[in-house]
């Protein structure tokens, strides 16, 4: 509901949900991110970067907190029996993704929701208790 429009137009504010900043999420640690607007839970609009030039996958490195590891497969995301978009679920590890044994499972959640094709991302974080 969000996205679509969000893509066709940058510039679009929304009347029922004005508040979806824009911003790197890959940028901040969770926490940072949600100390930062006061919330326990947030919405962002993010740009996903592939982690190589000519690959296809994200890269989703938290420079010196972590990671964001896939949790669930991708999953299409239909309005009737037509499909809109994907959607994925993800996990914060503190670490590094190439260290398994320094790396820590976190309960920060992410569910990342995007068009195929685009690099604009909504998505959802929170603190799983």
């Amino acid at each position: 509901m969000y996205l679509k429009p969000k893509i066709g137009n940058p510039e679009i504010q929304f009347e029922v949900m004005p508040c979806i900043p824009e911003m790197n999420v890959y940028e901040y640690h969770p926490e940072q991110l949600l100390e930062r607007y006061q919330e326990k839970s947030g919405y962002f609009f993010t740009q996903r970067t592939k982690r190589h030039e000519n690959g296809k996958r994200p890269n989703r490195t938290v420079q010196g907190h972590g990671y964001w590891r896939m949790s669930m497969k991708t999953e299409p995301v239909k309005d009737g029996d037509t499909e809109v978009g994907e959607k994925s679920g993800l996990v914060f590890h503190t670490g590094r993704p190439t260290d398994n044994k320094s790396s820590t499972k976190t309960n920060w959640l992410m569910k990342e929701y995007h068009i195929p094709g685009s690099e604009c991302t909504l998505c959802k974080i929170y603190l799983n208790k």
